[in-house]
C-alpha cells in the first residue's frame, strides 16, 4: 500500500520561516590568488569570512566539521 501525501501551498510567512531553517548552514568555498599562491576562503552565506586555507579539501572539511553545507563558488 503506497502512502500518499499532498503538498499544501505555503503562506508567505510560512515560506520565509521554511527558508530560514537553512540559514547559517551554508558555506561557500572561493578560490583566490594572493601573492602568486592559491588560497581558498571559507565564507558564511552572508559573506562573512570564516577561514582561509591553502587546501581546497581542508576548506570543505572545516565547513562540514562545523555543520555547514559547503558549495564551491567560481
Amino acid at each position: 500500500m503506497a502512502e500518499s501525501f499532498e503538498f499544501l501551498p505555503f503562506k508567505k510567512n510560512d515560506f520565509n520561516a521554511f527558508l530560514s531553517l537553512n540559514r547559517h548552514r551554508t558555506a561557500f568555498i572561493k578560490q583566490e590568488r594572493i601573492s602568486g599562491c592559491n588560497v581558498w576562503r571559507l565564507c558564511a552565506d552572508d559573506g562573512t569570512e570564516l577561514a582561509t586555507t591553502d587546501s581546497r579539501d581542508l576548506a570543505f572539511i572545516l565547513a562540514r566539521q562545523h555543520n555547514l553545507v559547503p558549495y564551491s563558488v567560481h
